[in-house]
């Protein structure tokens, strides 16, 4: 359990959520609307929609799991070597 609490320590936590938020941000303010519709407009609750909503919701997980992973190795391997 002491590797668990390592990996996804604050630093990781800090960085997923401060993400999260900036990801929200720009959404609500439309910065990726046209990326997202990909110079459609989809109809709501097609089934197009949904794969493409569901896409860009696997794509943004793992984004911010990787960077905040990516940032966590970095600050720790800082940390270890102080």
């Amino acid at each position: 359990m002491d590797w668990f609490s390592k990996l996804f320590g604050p630093v990781f936590l800090t960085v997923a959520i401060s993400m999260y938020i900036v990801i929200q941000i720009l959404l609500r303010i439309g910065v990726l609307d046209s990326i997202i519709n990909g110079g459609r407009e989809w109809e709501r609750g097609t089934p197009e929609a949904r794969n493409r909503t569901l896409s860009f919701t696997i794509l943004t997980v793992m984004m911010i799991m990787i960077c905040s992973l990516v940032i966590e190795g970095i600050v720790e391997t800082i940390q270890n070597a102080l």
